[in-house]
């Protein structure tokens, strides 16, 4: 028999019911316990002997985190429950099979973000069975009496946590907001930053209005379909612009850097003479450069998501040499970046004791400059048409036209989007 291990970052609760339906001995380690993930683990087959170890606390029960109801009927219809002191593992042990995880046997449980790891290979259910029965062995049984003395001594006190718990909400709706707010005053201070930073970019004389349409591709044996930013008119492009009397022409195909001001979203998108489609979220230098003495692979990453009043740009450094890597969040202002920090939590560990990251926070002129060369100079993806179509970018856009321009910034070209005013 093939060995099998599974790693589930999702509900694991059918594969539960699958093990137990095939077996006949289970024995479940859950500090919490609901129906009807309870009832649809361990009461499908009558057959099978079920012990359930669990937390038979009053906190638990008041706080509806484990239902007395639901260890009655287990009780009751034939499996044997027993209470674990300082019990937090969820196990399942059959003779074949073995779960170890963060879910409980719960139907929160089965709707949270879990992680379980599955096998049945014989070494990892023996060491299991192994571990757990000092814990077991020191368990004391549940019995009905316990259970409906247990309800009948919660009673009075569960209308009080009704209450707490009402008020709980209140605060944390209260903090909701408040963190909301907080955000939308940082992204509005972004835009305004941009919207000031767009007036002092170096652009082109001229705006192109634009909006996102679904266009018709023909094809030999089928039509394909894309939303692009097209132009409202015929006979401009997206490739021939003017700054200062000086004519830019964009090379087809390449990806240029695009902003949105409205979403302080940017991206790497493909430009084409009337159409302006496929938009890419990162991207990862192929050459390697110099940062001082050190060869470092510099990529990419947009952030696309409601955070983006934090940050709306990712900067990787990976250092070959030494194998160091440096996370940076940072916000693209059209100015440059700005808020460089360091995040440690995605870079190599004691990122903050490199030589590489102490040279970095002492030459951050190099640094940026550095860092400017590669975000903002235009690019062939292999993949010509990598990347998501224009409605995903502008999709948290309000605006429905647009006004592009090219910008000139740091010696690069940048397509900047604004609002229609």
């Amino acid at each position: 028999m093939t060995i099998k291990n599974s790693l589930y970052f999702r509900n694991v609760t059918r594969r539960w019911k699958k093990e137990a339906d095939e077996s006949e001995q289970i024995l479940f380690l859950s500090p919490y316990i609901t129906s009807n993930t309870a009832e649809t683990v361990l009461l499908q087959n009558t057959d099978t002997r079920c012990s359930v170890y669990t937390c038979f606390d009053a906190e638990n029960f008041v706080y509806k985190a484990s239902s007395l109801k639901t260890l009655k009927k287990l009780l009751q219809t034939g499996c044997e429950l027993f209470h674990v002191e300082d019990l937090h593992a969820k196990v399942m042990l059959t003779d074949d099979f073995i779960s170890v995880g963060s879910q409980n046997l719960t139907n929160r449980g089965s709707a949270n973000k879990e992680a379980t790891f599955c096998s049945d290979d014989a070494s990892y259910i023996k060491y299991g069975r192994e571990a757990v029965s000092a814990w077991i062995d020191d368990a004391e049984e549940i019995t009905l009496e316990m259970i409906e003395d247990m309800e009948e001594l919660i009673a009075p006190h569960i209308k009080e946590f009704e209450e707490l718990k009402r008020s709980l909400e209140e605060i944390e709706s209260i903090l909701a907001d408040k963190s909301e707010q907080r955000k939308n005053k940082a992204l509005q201070e972004r835009q305004t930053a941009m919207r000031r930073n767009v007036k002092t970019v170096k652009k082109s004389s001229r705006f192109i209005y634009a909006s996102v349409e679904c266009l018709t591709n023909y094809g030999e044996w089928n039509d394909t379909y894309t939303f692009s930013l097209v132009p409202d008119t015929e006979h401009v492009s997206f490739c021939h612009w003017d700054i200062g009397g000086d004519e830019i022409i964009l090379t087809t195909q390449k990806r240029y850097l695009l902003m949105d001001t409205e979403t302080a979203r940017i991206g790497w998108a493909r430009v084409g003479k009337t159409r302006i489609t496929y938009i890419c979220d990162n991207v990862t230098r192929k050459d390697s450069v110099l940062l001082g003495d050190r060869t470092v692979e510099i990529g990419f990453n947009a952030n696309w998501s409601l955070t983006k009043a934090e940050h709306n740009l990712t900067v990787t450094l990976n250092y070959r040499h030494s194998g160091i890597k440096l996370v940076y969040r940072c916000f693209f202002d059209l100015e440059f970046i700005s808020d460089i920090r360091i995040d440690e939590a995605t870079s190599s560990e004691g990122c903050t004791d490199s030589d590489e990251y102490k040279w970095n926070s002492s030459h951050k002129d190099e640094f940026e400059k550095c860092i400017a060369q590669q975000l903002l100079s235009p690019f062939i993806y292999q993949r010509r048409l990598v990347g998501e179509q224009a409605n995903e970018f502008f999709k948290d856009s309000k605006s429905y036209w647009k006004r592009v321009s090219l910008g000139e910034l740091r010696g690069h070209s940048i397509l900047i989007c604004e609002p229609e005013t």
